[in-house]
């Protein structure tokens, strides 16, 4: 069974061959390895510069991550794997993840804003969020969460007028139909039609300007 369920680029292979090394060497031991679990990052830090991720001692694209940029699902090796994003501008956070065989986890670099005692000016600082993945259905399931300092956002979620807090998960009911579509000031933030059944996790966060931003995270069936 791959361990990729989308196409990755080239660090996203090398950690899969890592990972497929650990494989092997259980097997050549005479143990049989567990289900690998499965983990997407988002860089939803909304910050000029890039956020690098390091999954134990591997760091993935080497370049760094860009505000808004996501991956696939990545097969990982089940237990329990330290998840640490750097940059310069708003310093470093670290999780440590339980990987559950067969289990899927979006870890979500954000930033927390906050008045720094010394020089009363407002400081950013890198958070990391862990995030279950619900398992798919048959069915087209939208998630939304905001991740800001902010209390809410007021946006227009599918032609109706919404208060979005931030840190709060909407799904379910709160979400039917296959597309979404989110407004601020007139301004598109989010707009995507799900193509087939899956779950699509939009995480909205504040870009280096300020302004709301936002981006679909989808997992197909």
């Amino acid at each position: 069974m791959s361990l990729l369920r989308m196409k990755l680029s080239c660090p996203f292979r090398i950690l899969l061959l890592v990972l497929g090394i650990f494989f092997l060497q259980g097997s050549l031991n005479g143990q049989t390895a567990p289900p690998p679990g499965y983990f997407r990052f988002v860089n939803a830090a909304g910050l000029t510069g890039k956020v690098s991720l390091t999954v134990g001692s591997l760091k993935l694209k080497p370049e760094g991550f860009s505000s808004g940029d996501t991956t696939g699902s990545i097969g990982i090796i089940a237990g329990t794997q330290q998840f640490t994003v750097a940059t310069p501008e708003a310093g470093t956070a670290s999780a440590a993840l339980s990987v559950q065989p067969n289990g899927s986890t979006t870890m979500i670099a954000y930033c927390k804003v906050a008045i720094d005692p010394r020089t009363n000016a407002a400081k950013k600082t890198l958070q990391l969020l862990q995030r279950p993945n619900p398992p798919p259905d048959n069915r087209r399931n939208f998630q939304l969460l905001y991740v800001s300092s902010q209390p809410a956002a007021e946006v227009v979620l599918n032609g109706t007028t919404r208060r979005i807090d931030a840190m709060r998960e909407l799904n379910g009911e709160e979400l039917p139909g296959g597309d979404i579509k989110l407004e601020q000031a007139g301004k598109v933030i989010v707009t995507f039609t799900a193509p087939q059944a899956g779950n699509f996790l939009v995480v909205l966060y504040d870009d280096a300007s300020g302004k709301l931003a936002g981006v679909v995270v989808p997992d197909y069936k």
